[in-house]
């Protein structure tokens, strides 16, 4: 699932459009319309503590326990960043995934939590008290997004420390945590019918600090970038 600005809202971003290599033009401080391989290198990427400011105000009232339980997880193992940074892209899934709401129910039903993972059959989703969420509720919303859940070898559902560890890079990563799989190694904007075309694109540019407010909507992605619209 991803949130964007409010729907029918226009977001003053001058948009970023891509050369047929992923190279970008445009001036920069907007929204990027990442295609092809493209991606932010991780050496230009806002620090954690920037995306922490940039986000938190629009992270609801549970933002301080899951800034909190980010940082207590370690760069998995063969990852290809370290801790800050590995705790930035978990912060911006966050964002992207749920807004920082750990009650967001999405792909009909099917995912749960803070990063939306689907669970299996036998698995019950972490749920929250009406009187709210506790902070062990969310670190194992973050745990079964990062760490996968249930199988043998490779999770039956990956979280996203698994793929870092399988893939060539961040952006192909990401994909397979949205899709399940690479379905077109030289564009990463490819998804299957109930991913998000622009789930790649979205997260890079939080990484490069467009937070919550000046993001575009959905709809201004389709119209500017040529991403369709998810099922939801």
């Amino acid at each position: 699932m991803t949130l964007g600005a409010p729907s029918g809202q226009t977001p003053s971003l001058a948009v970023r459009q891509t050369r047929g290599n992923g190279s970008e033009t445009d001036q920069p401080g907007s929204y990027k319309c990442l295609k092809g391989t493209s991606f932010p290198a991780v050496a230009d990427w806002k620090s954690f503590d920037k995306l922490k400011t940039i986000n938190q105000p629009s992270m609801g009232k549970d933002a301080q326990n899951i800034l909190k339980a980010i940082q207590s997880f370690s760069t998995p193992n063969q990852a290809i960043l370290d801790t800050n940074q590995f705790h930035a892209l978990i912060l911006v899934q966050v964002v992207q995934e749920t807004g920082g709401s750990a009650t967001v129910v999405g792909d009909k039903g099917e995912s749960h939590g803070l990063l939306q993972v689907k669970l299996q059959n036998h698995e019950s989703p972490v749920s929250c008290a009406p009187s709210g969420c506790t902070y062990s509720d969310i670190l194992k919303m973050l745990q079964q997004g990062i760490n996968g859940h249930s199988g043998n070898g490779a999770p039956q559902a990956p979280g996203i420390g698994y793929w870092l560890g399988q893939t060539k890079g961040v952006g192909p990563a990401l994909r397979s945590y949205n899709t399940g799989s690479v379905p077109d190694s030289s564009d990463l904007s490819v998804a299957s019918e109930f991913s998000t075309e622009s789930y790649v694109s979205d997260v890079g540019n939080r990484l490069n600090g467009i937070g919550v407010e000046d993001f575009p909507t959905k709809e201004w992605l389709r119209d500017n970038c040529g991403f369709k619209i998810p099922e939801t």
